[in-house]
This record gives structure tokens, C-alpha cells and sequence, in this order.
């Protein structure tokens, strides 16, 4: 974002706040949603984009994201309701071609989502600890400081986080004790210490 002349974070905020409100209304799957910011980030990485393009952007790189991870993508012309019209059938196919042409096609990459899977499997974690460090993790899609970690170690705080917080909200002893959330299972599969992710939960949440 720092290249951007015409943008800022709290206009990249908005947008991806957008893409998670169309994204929670089409009920998509979580690897879209991931996809789909880190298609506009790298895009806007690229390229110094307008605020009449930004949102246009936004519905391109869900357009590509929804071809790549659903069955049942939505149209065009359900992008095309979605803002009003705003732009048309032709600008927003346009800017699907230059984001892939940019990009040169790469579109595969490993969002911390599937991390996240991983790793609550290995921490034993209950529905409960899954969805609070799966929101945590949408939360950290609106900072766009947040690319500067590894999506592995973003995985890891935020299910450090998240038991922290169950933690803390039950009665159990010794409730400031590390060890006793980011057991030696977790340390050795994610390769990630309590030094690690509390580094990076300053900047997290």
C-alpha cells in the first residue's frame, strides 16, 4: 500500500470488508475468501490503482477466486447487481484479464486457513476455539501488515490466541502458564514457539 497515490489502508479496509460481506452472502468457501485478498494485495503491489477502480478490483479478484475454489461460481451479472451497476459486464471481465495477465497466472498459494485445519487438529481444539481463531484470522485480512508474516505463523497465534482467551475465561489454575496452551505437539508441528506467536499477537490483535 505504500506505492498507492490514490488509496490508502482505510480505503484497502473497506474493500476487504466488501469482499467478506459478498463472501458470508453467497456462502462461499473460507479459500475463496483467502484467494480473493491475496489476489488484491499483490495486485495493488503492482499497480497504483484509482478509487473509482478499487471496488472493481475487488469484484475481479472474487470473480477469478470463485472460478478457481467453487463448483457453483456466481456470474457475472451477480457482480454486476452486487454494485449497482456500477461497472459493466466488459470492465469487469477486462480487469479479470489484467489481474491474471499481471500476475502471470499464479494462483495457487496456501492461505492460512488451511493451516489453521491443521493445526486445531493437532491442539485438540473444540468448534468453539476453531471459529474465535477462524474470525481472528479474517480480522488480520484487514490490515495489510499482516502479509508481512508467514500464513503458518498467523495460524498458529491466532489458535494461540484463542486459547488464551478460553483460558483466561475459565477458572483453571495457573492461567498465565505458556506451556499450558502451545503444548510440545504444537511447538514441534508448527515449528513455532511461545516467543514467536507472542510477537507476532502484538501486532495481530
Amino acid at each position: 500500500m505504500r506505492g498507492q497515490r490514490d488509496i490508502n489502508e482505510n480505503v484497502r479496509a473497506i474493500l476487504v470488508d466488501w469482499i467478506i460481506s459478498v463472501h458470508a452472502k453467497f456462502k462461499l468457501l473460507p479459500e475463496t475468501l483467502y484467494l480473493t485478498i491475496n489476489l488484491i494485495d499483490r495486485y495493488f503491489s503492482i499497480f497504483n490503482v484509482s478509487k473509482s477502480e478499487v471496488q472493481l478490483v475487488g469484484v475481479a479478484a472474487l470473480l477469478i477466486s470463485t472460478k478457481y475454489e467453487e463448483i457453483y461460481p456466481p456470474t457475472v451479472k451477480d457482480f454486476i447487481y452486487l454494485t449497482d451497476k456500477t461497472y459493466s459486464r466488459e470492465q469487469i471481465l477486462h480487469m479479470e484479464y489484467n489481474i491474471l495477465y499481471n500476475l502471470q497466472f499464479e494462483l495457487q498459494q496456501t492461505s492460512p486457513y488451511r493451516f489453521l485445519e491443521r493445526y486445531s487438529k493437532i491442539a485438540k481444539a473444540d468448534s468453539v476455539i476453531f471459529f474465535l481463531a477462524q474470525y481472528l484470522l479474517e480480522l488480520a485480512l484487514l490490515d495489510s501488515k499482516m502479509n508481512q508474516y508467514k500464513p503458518s505463523l498467523l495460524a498458529s497465534t491466532a489458535i494461540y490466541v484463542a486459547l488464551r482467551v478460553q483460558l483466561s475465561e475459565s477458572n483453571r489454575k495457573n492461567r498465565s502458564s505458556q506451556q499450558s496452551v502451545w503444548t510440545r505437539d504444537l511447538i514441534e508441528n508448527t515449528g513455532y514457539v511461545n516467543s514467536d506467536l507472542q510477537n507476532c499477537a502484538k501486532n495481530y490483535f
